[in-house]
């Protein structure tokens, strides 16, 4: 997810990886399943901007995904 997130920010658009807001899970249960490592492989986006923002980010976000998953960069 840094990978993508430094892609996106290169790319000129700032996006915010998940995993900033997940929390840590409590030892005292560990016994629970977690899910959360399922949950910070994303990212969020805000749809509040004004339309011209969204609209010169959409292509941007399009743009560098295209690139980034057709030319992952290395582990």
């Amino acid at each position: 997810m840094k990978a993508l997130f430094d892609a996106c920010v290169a790319g000129g658009l700032l996006v915010c990886p998940a995993y900033v807001f997940t929390i840590s899970t409590d030892p005292k249960y560990d016994d629970v399943p977690s899910h959360v490592d399922d949950r910070s492989h994303f990212i969020r986006l805000t749809f509040a901007g004004s339309e011209e923002t969204m609209a010169a980010g959409i292509p941007i976000l399009g743009r560098v995904l295209k690139q980034f998953f057709a030319d992952p960069p290395a582990a």
